[in-house]
C-alpha cells in the first residue's frame, strides 16, 4: 500500500494509506427534543441508516448559468428554514481512514467533491477550508501530545442538516462536544 495515488492516476483517486487506521462509522442525530447515537458496523448498514432518515438527502439545489440572486436568496431562505430547532440534524463520524469504499459511499450519497476526498485520505494536508456547490469543506490539524507533539488530520464537511467528520484515529477532542449533545447541555442541540 502508497501513501497516495500513483503517478497519472485520475485526480480524485481514493488509496488506502499504508498507514490507515480500521474505519469506524457513528451516527449521531439530535434536535432540541431528542439525541441519537449509533455506532454502524460497514457500508451497507450505513446506506440502510441514510435511507431510514431520507431528510439527509436534501442538498441544496446548485447554482446554474441563468439562476439570479432573488434564487439565490430564495435558497438562503429555505435553508434558514430547513435548520430549525424541531428539525433533526445529523452528524456522521467516520474513525480511521482504512475503507475506502465506505468513503466513497459517503462520498456518492452526498455529492462530495472527489479532490476533497482524496484530502481526506492523503493525510498531511495543511489546514485550509473550500466552499463546493452543496458543502463547507475544512480540514483541521489537530494537536496530541504524548512523548512528542504530533498532529492528526480532521477533515469535516458541513452541509445542509449534516456534518460529516473523518478522522485518522479514534478517540479526539470531539467528545466533550459529543457529551453536551447527549447531556443537552446549553443551547447546542436548539
Amino acid at each position: 500500500k502508497q501513501n497516495h495515488a500513483l503517478v497519472g492516476a485520475v485526480p480524485g483517486s481514493l488509496v488506502q494509506h499504508e498507514f490507515a487506521h480500521d474505519s469506524r462509522a457513528r451516527a449521531i442525530e439530535f434536535s432540541r427534543l431528542k439525541h441519537e447515537d449509533r455506532q454502524l458496523e460497514s457500508a451497507a448498514e450505513l446506506q440502510q441508516h441514510l435511507a431510514a432518515k431520507q431528510h439527509l438527502v436534501r442538498m441544496r439545489p446548485r447554482r446554474t448559468a441563468g439562476s439570479d440572486d432573488a434564487t439565490d436568496a430564495s435558497n438562503l431562505e429555505a435553508g434558514r428554514l430547513s435548520t430549525s430547532p424541531s428539525r433533526p440534524v445529523t452528524w456522521l463520524n467516520i474513525d480511521g481512514l482504512a475503507d475506502v469504499e465506505l468513503l466513497k459511499e459517503i462520498g456518492a450519497q452526498f455529492g462530495l467533491h472527489p479532490l476533497a476526498l482524496e484530502d481526506v485520505v492523503n493525510v498531511g494536508q495543511l489546514a485550509k477550508s473550500e466552499a463546493y456547490d452543496n458543502n463547507l469543506f475544512i480540514i483541521l490539524r489537530m494537536p496530541h501530545v504524548t512523548d512528542q507533539f504530533e498532529t492528526e488530520q480532521v477533515s469535516l464537511f458541513l452541509l445542509d442538516g449534516l456534518v460529516i467528520t473523518f478522522q485518522e484515529f479514534n478517540g479526539d477532542c470531539l467528545n466533550p462536544v459529543r457529551e453536551r449533545l447527549v447531556k443537552s447541555m446549553g443551547r447546542i442541540r436548539s
